[in-house]
């Protein structure tokens, strides 16, 4: 057993944990490498525990340990683990629909100087369809992060090839939370995860039942906090 001061204070990140894969304890140089605190470790099961990840690496990387825990119970070796970039990951869900307000700003400006009205049922479908191409050459011109761009295009587009991959799918994931909290707002978290659970965005992610329920518990609070800044 590694005393408590050696656990600690290792250079090499270490991770404890438990028969079903959760973990149970990390220390501070694991908690560095991968960017995420210990209290939000807790409980989790590790990325390269879980199931197959779309990532060709992260499959390689499993494959490696696993075959190396089931022939010698052991495995050393490294890991490559992609930190979180969260401010590029917050500027993306904060842009991805501003092509919205500026398209339908350009559309009564249009009407208005051309005397003319449109029904709102001709002009969603236009806006909808033409907003992401207009907010990433927003992002272009005002030199935003490439990953800012690419979510404006593609989180309703995720068939793409996608080179910001994650940043992408989470801003995907959290504009499909929020519409499930407003269309279903009636709709227990039970009855949510079951209607959420199987969707692809949240495999390639690697989120399980029990962390996609935490993030539905919050609804309640998100919504409030967006009232008060409406």
């Amino acid at each position: 057993r590694l005393s408590s001061s050696l656990f600690q204070n290792l250079h090499e990140g270490l991770l404890v944990v438990d028969a079903e894969l959760r973990t149970i304890d990390a220390n501070p140089t694991y908690c560095t490498l991968v960017d995420s605190p210990r209290d939000l470790l807790l409980g989790s099961v590790p990325t390269l525990l879980r199931a197959p990840q779309a990532d060709l690496s992260t499959r390689q990387q499993q494959a490696a340990m696993w075959a190396g825990l089931r022939v010698t119970g052991s495995w050393n070796g490294e890991v490559s683990v992609r930190r979180r970039n969260g401010e590029t990951t917050f500027l993306c869900g904060l842009m991805h629909d501003v092509g919205l307000p500026i398209l339908v700003q350009a559309a009564a400006d249009m009407l208005r100087k051309s005397g003319s009205s449109a029904p709102r049922e001709l002009l969603e479908p236009i806006v909808l369809d033409l907003h992401g191409a207009a907010g990433a050459r927003l992002a272009e011109a005002w030199k935003m992060p490439e990953a800012v761009r690419e979510t404006m295009l593609a989180h309703h587009d995720l068939a793409r090839k996608l080179k910001y991959a994650e940043e992408v799918r989470t801003v995907a994931l959290a504009d499909l939370l929020s519409h499930w909290s407003v269309d279903h707002h009636d709709e227990g978290i039970p009855e949510g995860v079951e209607r959420l659970r199987g969707l692809e965005l949240l495999e390639q992610l690697g989120i399980y039942d029990d962390e996609l329920e935490c993030v539905l518990e919050r609804r309640e609070s998100v919504i409030d906090f967006a009232g008060a800044l409406s």
